[in-house]
């Protein structure tokens, strides 16, 4: 089996997974491949590889960023073809990864000690009881928004909410309207994630059903 090291990204993590077995050419240069499932990242990947090399001209990284790019890698894990770094999203498909003892441990990694300890608890949540250590490394951060109803807020006479508690409370004053405070859309498994995030992380004692 490929073990596969990890750096990992959600919507409030961003991870980037790196594998530790690599090829060699006849020159002494290490070649690894960067599998990328955001397609719209591509310039900001090309741009760090580039700075990367230079730093370090006996490594070179081949970007890869497909379609359908999380398809593709399952496909690829079946066949025990797991490319050597990993970009993705901390999503269900990082913890089928851990769950297959695909990816390196980095628990008591100095690097680890630069990260903020909410994101490390967010991938420690999403990896599961049964997990044990750290199987990505956050790189970045994405923000989260909330898209209202206009006029449906000003038939409830409601203000736009600067807290959280101020959010639940328009949330309660919408339900006992007979309107449904909330929507999400399914068409896309990814525009579920901010949601299922906010609720993991803030409705612990207070969901709105």
């Amino acid at each position: 089996m490929k073990l596969v090291s990890s750096l990992v990204m959600s919507f409030t993590t961003a991870a980037l997974l790196v594998g530790c077995s690599d090829s060699s050419t006849s020159e002494n240069i290490v070649e690894l491949e960067l599998f990328s499932n955001k397609a719209e990242n591509i310039a900001t990947y090309e741009s760090m590889i580039d700075q990367f090399e230079k730093d370090n001209p006996t490594i070179r990284i081949h970007l890869y960023a497909p379609p359908d790019a999380e398809t593709l890698l399952r496909t690829r894990l079946v066949k025990n073809d797991m490319p050597d770094i990993l970009a993705i999203a901390g999503n269900a498909l990082y913890r089928e990864l851990v769950s297959v003892d695909m990816l390196v441990d980095y628990k008591g990694e100095p690097m680890l000690e630069t990260v903020q300890s909410a994101y490390l608890q967010t991938l420690s949540d999403l990896e599961g009881s049964e997990s044990h250590g750290i199987h990505g490394v956050p790189f970045a951060a994405n923000a989260n928004t909330m898209i209202y109803n206009k006029a449906k807020l000003e038939e409830l006479g409601g203000e736009i909410p600067n807290t959280w508690d101020e959010f639940i409370h328009l949330l309660e004053k919408a339900k006992e309207a007979g309107e449904i405070p909330i929507y999400f859309t399914f068409k896309d498994a990814w525009t579920t994630m901010p949601g299922l995030e906010l609720t993991s992380r803030e409705f612990t004692t207070k969901t709105i059903r």
